[in-house]
């Protein structure tokens, strides 16, 4: 089959019976691991935040529809990208367990962007056409600000300065793709505080 398929029940445990491709995605758990442990191997960073999920969705904090709303619905690591669906399964009238269903959205994203940078194109072409000059202007302050980014980690309202100053001058020449991922990068400062931040340098500089 093309989709993954794990019971799991309200701690987190996996069940040891599941789909082969799951563990071909995923990874073979060790025993007794939880689902947030293990997506965490897969996807470095992911699995704290099904955790905070998981956990309202065992206490009860809101209704079961909005609890599963708040689950993760896309996962990407790598050139891996995954949908994970949930459907609630009740012993005598209470929740006891999810059946946590994985697909390979790869294609289907692969195919998202390419067409999206169809678009880019074009709207950078137009760009281009009506004011060379500030294009080239653009790309050099483009090209300082990345250099700068990537070379002040620990000076946070420096970082956000050069973000958003990238992020804007992005959007006015249509780089929505460079937009987006300083936005992403804009939240990663954020929610680092006097943490080291890891920036993913590698998007950036591409």
């Amino acid at each position: 089959v093309d989709q993954g398929f794990l019971s799991v029940d309200l701690d987190g445990r996996m069940a040891e019976e599941r789909s082969a491709i799951a563990d071909r995605w995923l990874g073979v758990p060790a025993p007794e691991v939880t689902l947030f442990s293990h997506l965490d191997t897969a996807f470095p960073g992911k699995g704290d935040y099904m955790r905070v999920a998981w956990e309202g969705l065992r206490e009860e904090w809101m209704p079961l529809e909005m609890s599963l709303g708040q689950l993760p619905r896309e996962l990407e690591h790598a050139n891996l990208h995954l949908g994970f669906t949930y459907r609630p399964i009740f012993e005598k009238e209470r929740l006891s367990k999810l059946l946590v269903i994985v697909s390979d959205m790869t294609p289907l994203v692969e195919m998202r962007r390419a067409e999206e940078e169809e678009r880019e194109f074009v709207q950078i072409v137009r760009k281009l056409l009506v004011d060379q000059t500030g294009f080239r202007e653009y790309l050099t302050e483009a090209d300082e600000l990345v250099v700068a980014i990537c070379g002040a980690a620990s000076d946070l309202p420096a970082l956000m300065r050069m973000l958003h100053t990238l992020k804007g001058n992005s959007a006015i020449f249509g780089f929505d793709s460079l937009v987006r991922l300083c936005h992403e990068l804009e939240g990663v400062v954020q929610n680092s505080g006097a943490d080291l931040i890891v920036l993913d340098k590698h998007r950036l500089l591409a």
